[in-house]
Parts: C-alpha cells; sequence; structure tokens
C-alpha cells in the first residue's frame, strides 16, 4: 500500500490559508490519485472528475497560489517528488523483511539439512564438540574452533559476555535512517555516517524491533521543543533505550511532545548543574581537580 503524507502543518502554510476548501479537496484526491499512480502528475481532466463544473476554476486556483505547477498534459503538484517517498519504498521494505526471514528460516524453497548418521546405526552417533577459543576486542569477536576462524564485526561486546546479542538484520539499519530522513524533510543534505550506523545497531542488540526504531526516528520530528530548539539528530533520538522510548511513544500517541520536552530539558538542567558544580569544586580546591 502506498501512503500520501501530508504535513499536519499544512492548513498554516501560507499557499493554503484564505484558499478555497473546494480546492484543498481537490489538491488532496488529486495527491492520493498521483501516489496511488507512482508519480506526481495531475492530468489535465482529473479535477473536472472531483469537482463537477468547477474543475478548471479550483485548479487555476492551485496553479495560482503555487501548489500545482503546469505542464504539457496537465499539472505536476509542488515539490511532491521531493518531500514524498517513493513509491516503492513499501515494496523495499516488504522486500527487506523477505530476504531476513529467508535467511533465518531458510524459506527459499530448498530442503533443509538432515544431520548424517553412521552407516548401519539408526541413531546418530556422538558429534564431537572443538574446544572455542574467544576472544574480545572493541573491534571484533573471533571464533577459532578447531584451527579455523569466523570473525564476526561488532561494535560493543560486554567484557566476560559470551552470549551473542541481536543484531539488525540487512537493510533495517538504512530502514531507520530513511524514515527519520523524510520525516525531517532531509532528502539528500543527511548521510547514514558511522556514528550514527552504531547508534541503530546498538538499539537493536537492546532487543527493541524495527517498528520501534522508526516510531523513535520519526518522532523526534513531532517533539515541537526539539524542532524549536534543532534537536533532532537521530542519535538523540537514540542515544539510548530512555530517549527511543520517550520519542517512539510520542509517534505512538503515548506521550505528549510536552512531556518529551520536559525530558530533554532535564537533561539540559542536570548537566548545566553538573558543569556548575565541578566548576565550583576547582575554584574551591585551587583547581586541583581536573
Amino acid at each position: 500500500m502506498v501512503w500520501a503524507k501530508v504535513d499536519d502543518r499544512f492548513p498554516q502554510h501560507p499557499k493554503v490559508v484564505g484558499l478555497d476548501p473546494a480546492a484543498v479537496g481537490v489538491w488532496l484526491m488529486c495527491l492520493c490519485d498521483a501516489r496511488a499512480r507512482g508519480d506526481s502528475a495531475v492530468p489535465a481532466k482529473l479535477p473536472e472528475r472531483y469537482a463537477p463544473g468547477r474543475g478548471a476554476e479550483l485548479a487555476a486556483a492551485l496553479e495560482s497560489c503555487g501548489l500545482w505547477e503546469r505542464t504539457e498534459t496537465g499539472w505536476l503538484i509542488h515539490d511532491s517528488a521531493t518531500y514524498l517517498p517513493p513509491a516503492n519504498l513499501s515494496a523495499k521494505r516488504s522486500q527487506a523483511g523477505s530476504k531476513g526471514a529467508a535467511t533465518r528460516w531458510q524459506t527459499d524453497g530448498k530442503p533443509m539439512a538432515k544431520p548424517r548418521q553412521k552407516h548401519g546405526s539408526g541413531n546418530p552417533g556422538p558429534v564431537p564438540v572443538p574446544e572455542t577459543v574467544l576472544t574480545a576486542s572493541t573491534d571484533a569477536v573471533s571464533l577459532s574452533p578447531a584451527g579455523t576462524s569466523l570473525t564476526l564485526q561488532v561494535d560493543e561486546l560486554e567484557a566476560g559476555s559470551t552470549q551473542s546479542k541481536p543484531l539488525a538484520k540487512k537493510g533495517e539499519t538504512e530502514l531507520v535512517f530513511e524514515a527519520w530522513r523524510e520525516a525531517g524533510h532531509l532528502n539528500g543534505r543527511a548521510k547514514l555516517t558511522d556514528d550514527r550506523q552504531r547508534k541503530i545497531r546498538a538499539r537493536f542488540r537492546d532487543g527493541y524491533t524495527l517498528s520501534d526504531l522508526i516510531d523513535a526516528a520519526e518522532g523526534i520530528w513531532e517533539s515541537s521543543w526539539n524542532v524549536e530548539h534543532g534537536q533532532t539528530g537521530l542519535e538523540l533520538a537514540l542515544r539510548d533505550a530512555a530517549h527511543l522510548e520517550r520519542f517512539r511513544d510520542i509517534r505512538r500517541g503515548l506521550r505528549s511532545g510536552r512531556e518529551a520536552a520536559r525530558g530533554d530539558q532535564m537533561d539540559e538542567i542536570n548537566a548545566l548543574a553538573e558543569s556548575a558544580y565541578r566548576k565550583m569544586q576547582q575554584e574551591r580546591l585551587g583547581g586541583l581537580i581536573e
């Protein structure tokens, strides 16, 4: 299913204020029609279908205010190709999910491998378990059973832990970043940096789902305090479990933007208080505390 997204501040946009409500209705219906086709075009006869007898008049009003741009075959919805996700985004997400399922559950149609058995025996023989050496660093984990080696690239590993944590499936990191970038209308200005990838993977390892991360990435743009203060980075939305849950709940309507703003303000106040306390201690002790 393809979605036609409309900003909730659309009615307050200067191009829309004072516009005939019938023209707004035609704009919305033509937008849905264009998204269903996978483009941003409005055929010349389409406005008349939705507003019989007034199609030309309302189309002229939409063209005059700048919501539509005239073409040889009709109109083009202004900036829709820039601010709306591609029509095949749902297909990409579905394809990424299918690849993950195929990798985990082997749903590619091939038969599952059967354990080997010794000839003349109804029960499988004992399977030798090679000694495994686990070495950990901040860059990689190396498993070396019986002279072979397997390297798994990770960002973090708790000291002394031998249990693997869930990692992001192929393509999920890009989906989270794309959802955040689209929600903020950033287009090609934002890049999937190493720091952003680390934050995304860290939250997957905490056990959060793809839906949790996408909702948090979009939810930070729905917090008025964060938008007003320019605190809308993906790194902040996924800084830790508390931040993820805060912005995820905003997106799901479980928490108001004002509550999230209070949380960010308390973070800022605590940081300032800690800085002031350390400065006071340095002055009191003659700078002995760094």
